[in-house]
C-alpha cells in the first residue's frame, strides 16, 4: 500500500510533486520483512467462496490487511513492532 502513500516517504499522502509525475518500487525480500513500515499495510487479490446452506457463492476480490498489536502468535506489541 506503499504506492498509495501509506508510510511512503516520498509519495505520502498529499504531497504535490507536480502537474503529472509518475514512479514505482519494487521492495527486496529484504525491503518486505517485518517492521519496514513499506510493508505493513498490503493488499493481495484473494479467490473468496461462501458456502452457507444451500448457497454457494464464489469470487474475487481485494483482502486488505493492516498488522497492528498486540498480536500474541506474533509478538507484535504495537504498530511499529516487528515480529518477535
Amino acid at each position: 500500500m506503499s504506492g498509495l502513500g501509506y508510510t511512503h516517504p516520498v509519495w505520502g499522502h498529499g504531497l504535490d510533486h507536480g502537474e503529472l509525475e509518475v514512479a514505482h518500487d519494487r521492495l527486496s525480500e529484504a525491503d518486505r520483512q517485518w517492521g519496514s513500515p513499506l510493508a505493513m499495510h498490503v493488499q493481495a487479490l484473494v479467490r473468496a467462496e461462501l458456502v452457507d446452506g444451500d448457497r454457494h457463492d464464489i469470487g474475487v476480490g481485494v483482502l486488505e490487511q493492516l498488522f497492528v498489536g498486540p498480536h500474541r502468535p506474533t509478538g507484535l506489541s504495537g504498530l511499529m513492532d516487528p515480529v518477535a
